[in-house]
């Protein structure tokens, strides 16, 4: 049984006759009529009464009317399931998050692009929680992300650089000129916080108080712009050093907590099997970035 012959009984049945539905598929009648008589011969039944006027379905007509529109509904359905997944395996879904997308991100994506610059790359940013969902749920194929905090028994994490938190200041600040700062001593100035979720203090913030210090919080911003606009006088400013170090008229110091030292890495959903295309980033970070010992998607 040929599936087009299929189609064609289908669209004969849903005009009452051969004229209109050889018009839908662009074919001749005789061929619609051939078709008909290969499923009559090949079912040894009768499906069409034929009049003058118009076909009617028999008995046995109706009841095939019916599985085939079902046979028709299951077959699309999974051509499309197919066609969406061959899209996905020519395209990479990867979700991070602010501020590290402009180094972490960029430049391994640049570098890969150039060996496939057929690939279509999607890259989301978001705050951290929504682009681990976005990997739980499968709406991304992998994550990028801050992973010192990364839950290892929901997600495989597969590092692949480090950065750290510097406090920046302009020349005329206090602490102007050292090489490492600490929690105790920049708490005696105002401070400039990045924050991206707004449900939640700003992370530095909940670590000084953790160490029952009381931080003064000039603003909460998410731009990086605003936040080195307004940096004057005695305030300071919490970043990630790549960030820090291309900024005019600002110095940094690093901060010396171990909360400021920071792994950056591969995050996919455990035990999911990754596409073609992701396993082939992966792979292409490994050998860019060094071998971390630890697989994802394997």
């Amino acid at each position: 049984m040929k599936l087009s012959h299929v189609r064609y009984f289908t669209a004969v049945c849903k005009y009452g006759g051969m004229t209109r539905a050889a018009e839908e598929f662009h074919v001749t009648q005789p061929v619609l009529t051939k078709a008909i008589h290969a499923l009559e011969q090949e079912f040894g039944v009768i499906l069409f009464q034929r009049s003058s006027r118009r076909l009617e379905l028999t008995a046995e007509g109706e009841r095939f009317l019916l599985q085939a529109k079902e046979l028709l509904f299951e077959t699309d359905q999974a051509l499309s399931g197919m066609r969406e997944l061959g899209r996905r395996n020519k395209e990479l879904r990867i979700a991070t998050m602010s501020p590290i997308g402009a180094f972490a991100v960029a430049e391994p994506i640049w570098k890969y692009r150039r060996t496939r610059p057929d690939l279509v790359v999607k890259i989301s940013e978001t705050i951290k929680k929504s682009a681990l969902e976005a990997v739980s749920h499968e709406a991304a194929d992998l994550a990028i992300l801050v992973t010192n905090r990364i839950s290892r028994e929901e997600f495989q994490v597969e590092p692949f650089t480090r950065s750290c938190v510097v406090y920046c200041m302009r020349p005329e600040h206090p602490l102007a000129g050292r090489d490492r700062v600490t929690f105790p001593e920049v708490v005696r100035y105002p401070m400039i916080l990045e924050q991206n979720d707004s449900k939640n203090l700003p992370v530095i913030e909940r670590q000084i108080r953790r160490r029952g210090l009381e931080p003064e919080v000039f603003l909460c911003t998410q731009q990086h712009g605003t936040a080195f606009r307004m940096l004057e006088g005695n305030l300071g400013y919490f970043v990630m050093k790549e960030i820090a170090a291309g900024q005019k008229r600002v110095c940094f110091a690093e901060l010396a907590e171990p909360e400021a030292n920071l792994e950056i890495g591969i995050v996919s959903k455990k035990n999911r099997k990754l596409s073609t295309e992701a396993k082939a980033f992966v792979r292409f970070i490994r050998k860019q970035y060094g071998e971390s010992g630890k697989g994802i998607g394997e």
